[in-house]
């Protein structure tokens, strides 16, 4: 027996991330498209199509769709100023990263991110301070490894993600 799933837009959406952590860009971006065109103002919705979008290295889209996300949710939980914050790090914005980073409330997840924006912002002691707290809950992170599971398209946004890393003082 076949079962029939209905066309939701959640249901391409669940989809869309199982394959964008599976390493299958091009069915996540298939996925999320569809879950566009059924529901294309479903604020959460496009907060991981943008997330989706900056990891299959799509950066301009990524920022457009981030940007209405948050128009559309302007009490934005975390994970909207994480994926942004993410976004605008890629788009060369470190600045702005920054400043969405502040508004994450559960600062420990962003960590490293805000190690590597601050780092690329010339904010030595905030890439310090993230770093130093980061280590603290894994003091046994090494770069290489976690950039290898990375799961981003483009290997030079994953090498300019090291990059900064590692001018934060990873290792």
């Amino acid at each position: 027996m076949t079962r029939r799933y209905p066309r939701t837009a959640v249901r391409h959406q669940m989809l869309g991330r199982a394959s964008l952590f599976a390493g299958d860009f091009s069915t996540s971006l298939e996925h999320f498209s569809e879950a566009e065109a059924l529901n294309p103002h479903h604020a959460d919705m496009l907060c991981d199509f943008a997330d989706t979008l900056m990891h299959s290295s799509l950066d301009k889209r990524a920022n457009s769709t981030i940007e209405l996300a948050i128009e559309l949710n302007p009490l934005a939980p975390d994970a909207y100023w994480w994926a942004s914050a993410g976004i605008k790090f890629f788009v060369g914005d470190y600045n702005e990263a920054l400043q969405h980073l502040e508004k994450v409330k559960n600062r420990e997840p962003v960590l490293r991110l805000t190690a590597a924006c601050a780092a690329m912002a010339g904010q030595d002691s905030l890439a310090n301070l993230a770093r130093t707290r980061f280590l603290e809950t894994d003091p046994g992170f090494k770069l290489d490894d976690w950039i290898s599971v990375l799961p981003v398209r483009d290997a030079s946004h994953r090498r300019h993600y090291r990059d900064a890393l590692r001018k934060a003082g990873f290792k």
